[in-house]
C-alpha cells in the first residue's frame, strides 16, 4: 500500500482560530494552519480555536490553554487504524471524538496526573491552573480514566466516567514510592530508604513501624533511636 496515502490523511489536521490570539509553538495563527506530531497549541486571554482531525474528531480549545500534539498516525496498512494522543498542559478542551472501530486505535488527552482514554465520545477535559487537578466532564458515551503520579508516571488507579458524570482528579503533592506506608520526605526525615519497603530487613514495613513506635533502622524505639 503506498504510504502516501496515510501522509495525505495526516496532513488533514488542521488548526482553526475562531476568535481572538492563537499561536504554534510561539508563532501567531491568523486564521488556520496545518498541524504536525510536536506542536504546541496555545490560547490567548480571550481567545478560541479548534482543531479539525484527518480521522473528523474535533477538539476545540478554551481560552488559556497550552495543548501539544504528542502522537498522530495512520497505520499505512490499515487506513481504519488510528492514534491520536494530545497533551493538554493548562487549560480546558472539549473533544468529539469519532468512533473507533479498530482495537489498536486509539485517541487520548494526558494531563500532569491523568490520561482519559475513548472509543468514540464527547467530553470535557480541563486543568487547573492553580492546583493542577484535572476534571472531566462526559457529554455522551463513557470516558476511560488513569491517574498516575505525575513524578514516576507510577499507574495509582482506573476508573470509566459514564454519560452525566464528571469526576475531579487532584495533583498528587506528595509520593510514596516504595509503598511502604512513609511519604519520600518523611523517608529523608526517619532517615530510611525512600527505595526499600523494609529498611532494616526485620519483616515490617518502614511506615507500620514509625506508627507503632518502632525503630525502622534496626532494634529498638523510635523515641529512643530519635534522642
Amino acid at each position: 500500500m503506498d504510504v502516501s496515502v496515510t501522509q495525505a490523511n495526516y496532513s488533514h489536521t488542521t488548526l482553526i482560530v475562531m476568535e481572538g490570539e492563537a499561536y504554534v509553538n510561539g508563532e501567531r495563527v491568523e486564521s488556520s494552519r496545518i498541524l504536525e506530531v510536536g506542536d504546541v497549541v496555545e490560547t490567548a486571554t480571550g481567545a478560541k480555536a479548534l482543531i479539525d482531525f484527518f480521522d473528523n474528531s474535533v477538539t476545540r480549545l478554551r481560552e488559556k490553554t497550552n495543548l501539544e500534539i504528542t502522537e498522530m498516525d495512520v497505520n499505512p496498512e490499515n487506513q481504519m487504524e488510528t492514534n491520536i494522543l494530545l497533551k493538554l498542559n493548562a487549560g480546558q478542551v472539549w473533544n468529539k471524538v469519532t468512533k473507533i472501530v479498530t482495537q489498536d486505535s486509539s485517541f487520548e488527552v494526558e494531563t500532569y496526573n491523568t490520561i482519559a482514554a475513548v472509543r468514540g465520545s464527547a467530553f470535557d477535559i480541563k486543568v487547573d491552573a492553580e492546583t493542577q487537578a484535572t476534571e472531566v466532564v462526559v457529554a455522551q458515551h463513557a470516558v476511560d480514566l488513569t491517574a498516575v503520579n505525575e513524578k514516576s508516571g507510577e499507574i495509582l488507579g482506573t476508573t470509566q466516567v459514564l454519560e452525566g458524570y464528571k469526576t475531579r482528579i487532584k495533583k498528587q503533592l506528595r509520593s510514596d514510592r516504595d509503598h511502604d506506608g512513609l511519604f519520600d520526605d518523611e523517608e529523608i526525615l526517619f532517615g530510611t530508604d525512600p527505595d526499600n519497603p523494609d529498611t532494616d530487613g526485620d519483616g515490617f514495613l518502614d511506615g507500620y513501624e514509625v506508627k507503632n513506635g518502632f525503630n525502622p533502622l534496626g532494634e529498638g524505639r523510635l523515641d529512643e533511636a530519635m534522642d
